[in-house]
């Protein structure tokens, strides 16, 4: 069976470098589009748009809004009940809820001047970024070569290959439903991409930054904030993008 037949389908949120441009390249293929999902504000909760089967569910039994005398506000009591009934039981059974999370992709991997090899993960946190994991795509990533030439002040580059590693998590097909569109055609997209990273201290006199290099302008600019200690060789970042859909 294909690797991606699973599928149904980098803390950073909106930070903007001082001077620097945090916009990945067009070659890095990291920017895709996916479907939303929206849920209710009439009581009905719709669990995710990429299973049906969980479909909807209501607040009030059709039956019960006819009768004589109702209380309005009882009715609004049931329906919230109702709601809150629904969603913990599609909480209980892994199905992921329609909300906001936080969508991002972090790193962690071993690096020298001659060389680099760890791993990179797309991930999205529901509950705005304060919930459990729903989708976590990891790619292991290693050094190919030299990076293209003219580094401003990096203490290192490399030219780096991501290659698919495993779907950790996917809660309800959340990987290829939400904002971030990890569908199947976008992973194959992904997959032995290949593209320039350098590193730079301090970068305009503030924090230590990943820096990336565009072909098409032939130059390099700031990604995003990172961390690596010259001692344990240890490069870590997580570039958090902001609120996402699912």
């Amino acid at each position: 069976m294909p690797r991606f037949s699973a599928l149904l389908p980098a803390v950073f949120v909106g930070l903007v470098l001082p001077g620097c441009n945090p916009d990945e390249t067009t070659s890095d293929a990291e920017t895709s589009a996916g479907a939303t999902s929206t849920s209710s504000s009439t009581g009905t909760s719709t669990a995710s748009a990429s299973d049906p089967s969980l479909g909807t569910s209501s607040g009030t039994d059709a039956g019960s809004t006819s009768s004589t005398g109702a209380d309005p506000s009882t009715t609004g009591a049931e329906e919230d009940a109702s709601t809150s009934t629904a969603d913990a039981e599609a909480s209980s059974t892994g199905a992921a809820v329609a909300g906001d999370g936080i969508c991002g992709l972090r790193s962690e991997a071993d690096v020298t001047e001659d060389g680099y090899a760890g791993w990179e993960e797309y991930y999205l946190i529901g509950d705005e970024g304060l919930g459990d994991p729903l989708c976590v795509i990891r790619f292991r990533v290693e050094r190919v070569g030299e990076a293209a030439p003219g580094c401003p002040d990096c203490l290192w580059s490399h030219r780096v290959r991501r290659t698919f590693e495993a779907v950790v998590v996917d809660e309800d097909g959340v990987c290829a439903g939400s904002d971030l569109g990890l569908d199947e055609d976008a992973l194959a997209e992904l997959d032995g991409t290949e593209f320039d990273y350098g590193y730079v201290v301090e970068y305009t006199g503030h924090n230590d930054v990943l820096m990336g290099y565009d072909a098409a302008s032939e130059t390099w600019s700031a990604r995003h904030f990172a961390r690596w200690d010259d001692t344990t060789a240890l490069l870590t970042f997580d570039r958090r993008d902001g609120f996402c859909t699912y």
